[in-house]
């Protein structure tokens, strides 16, 4: 019975070509690969800000925050929804799954915000939403330093 191995001790301009393809294919697929200093960071996050002047916390929760909540987890690709109350205040932050459309993810929070806005105290300023960009502040800070290169040659 003849082993893979054998094929190539038989054969090893077979060998040769086949490593030579190989090597080749390596080259330019190592030639093809997308390298950026700065990459775009695409998670989708928005917030929904409603304010009730002179409101309460507990009030806040109950009768803003938790109907708004409850018609935005409709919105598909949803991966987290967070809330915060204070005094006046309600901040629901929905992160999406990677690859969601903000623009697209912000329509959707629209439409099931304002479906929602009659079972709202009217006296409940109008829901803000906002579409926040990751990119817009840095995801981590690198320091590199040395004695014996330039600032450009460090950055290289």
């Amino acid at each position: 019975m003849k082993s893979f191995t054998d094929i190539f001790i038989q054969r090893p301009v077979f060998s040769w070509v086949l490593s030579s393809l190989l090597l080749l294919f390596g080259l330019m697929s190592y030639n093809r690969l997308p390298l950026q200093q700065f990459p775009e960071i695409s998670t989708t996050t928005i917030s929904v800000t409603t304010s009730y002047p002179g409101a309460s916390a507990e009030l806040m929760e109950g009768f803003v925050t938790a109907p708004l909540e409850s018609a935005v987890a409709g919105v598909n690709g949803i991966d987290t929804i967070t809330s915060s109350n204070t005094k006046g205040l309600s901040q629901i932050t929905i992160k999406f799954k990677l690859g969601t459309d903000i623009n697209i993810a912000a329509s959707e929070v629209a439409d099931k915000t304002n479906s929602v806005r009659s079972r709202l105290p009217k006296e409940v300023f109008d829901p803000v939403i906002e579409k926040q960009n990751p990119n817009a502040s840095p995801t981590m800070y690198l320091s590199f330093a040395s004695n014996q290169l330039a600032g450009e040659d460090v950055s290289d």
